[in-house]
């Protein structure tokens, strides 16, 4: 948990199949951006994916946030559930969305409660999230396999689902920029 004026190191994942997807994580990317305690947010390039499971029609657009903040993962989480309903998001979880937010990484945390799994369990199966995350950050240790991102990405067997790279990385200006 981050200690008053100590900056932490988040990556979230982000992806839609619905709507428009490029503005939903684009939006996405802006809403965490204008959080209180969030420093800074720099995202991956945007990717095409294939959907892995019951998330019905469509392909998905994907992308990683790098987040520095001083905010909590339970603080963050409940920052990712309004943004997901302000644009759209409905249940179930497991079907098409208009935007999916999930905590991949949270500094080296590994925490469990019935909210929230960090780092996130399928995280290291799913080149979609991998793809993204070693864009930003190949070198990122993943806190329970002591692997970086990057050695995942390459581990990974037949990482199909990947299409192609859609779009380059969001921009997010900061007002406060120094």
């Amino acid at each position: 948990m981050p200690i008053h004026g100590h900056t932490s190191l988040a990556f979230v994942g982000a992806g839609s199949n619905q709507g428009d997807r490029m503005t939903m994580i684009a939006d996405a990317a802006h809403r965490l951006a204008e959080t209180p305690g969030i420093v800074d947010l720099v995202c991956s390039p945007i990717y095409e994916t294939q959907p892995v499971g019951p998330v019905g029609p469509g392909t998905f657009l994907n992308a990683a946030f790098q987040l520095s903040l001083r905010i909590s993962p339970m603080q963050l989480l409940t920052r990712m559930q309004q943004i997901e309903l302000a644009l759209g998001r409905r249940p179930p979880h497991g079907g098409p969305r208009t935007i999916d937010l999930d905590l991949l990484i949270y500094d080296d945390l590994v925490f469990q409660n019935d909210m929230l799994t960090v780092p996130h369990p399928r995280l290291i199966k799913r080149a979609f999230v991998l793809q993204p995350l070693a864009d930003l950050a190949p070198e990122i240790c993943h806190p329970e396999s002591g692997l970086s991102v990057g050695e995942l990405l390459a581990f990974l067997p037949q990482p199909n689902e990947i299409i192609r790279r859609f779009a380059d990385p969001i921009v997010i200006a900061y007002a406060n920029a120094v």
